[in-house]
């Protein structure tokens, strides 16, 4: 009763979250380059993904380094970023897409992407950064 928090039921589930990444050495005109594919739960509104909207960090001596990056593309439910180089070696990434801000990432019903889809669900109408950092091993 002191914090009034989930008193009134557990929590719901956000409409709109990032669910998984993932990073593959890049074929054909993406040879020498990675691919790093976003799922989402839902189909995403493509003109909501912004040239910023969606970025990759790679960790580089214990510093976050901002690799060049194709604008992202989307295609359904994913959402997928070129980066301008090629892992030889276990790398450490981060993708960091857009939910909150003057211009979050919605999906085609204008949910605002919601955080990572283990998170508990903002208030209606709010959205939250998804930020997923993994290892690509070749």
């Amino acid at each position: 009763m002191a914090t009034g928090i989930r008193l009134v039921g557990p929590a719901t589930v956000a409409r709109f979250t990032a669910v998984s990444v993932a990073a593959a050495k890049g074929t054909g005109g993406n040879a020498n380059k990675m691919v790093v594919t976003v799922t989402l739960s839902a189909d995403v509104q493509a003109g909501t993904v912004t040239a910023d909207a969606g970025r990759v960090f790679k960790l580089d001596a214990g510093a976050w380094t901002q690799p060049a990056a194709a604008a992202p593309t989307v295609a359904g439910s994913q959402i997928t970023l070129v980066v301008n180089q090629d892992w030889t070696a276990a790398t450490t990434y981060q993708v960091v897409l857009s939910g909150g801000g003057a211009r979050p990432i919605l999906d085609t019903h204008d949910n605002p992407l919601a955080g990572f889809s283990d998170e508990p669900a903002p208030p209606a109408g709010r959205g939250r950064d998804a930020v997923l950092i993994a290892t690509f091993t070749p």
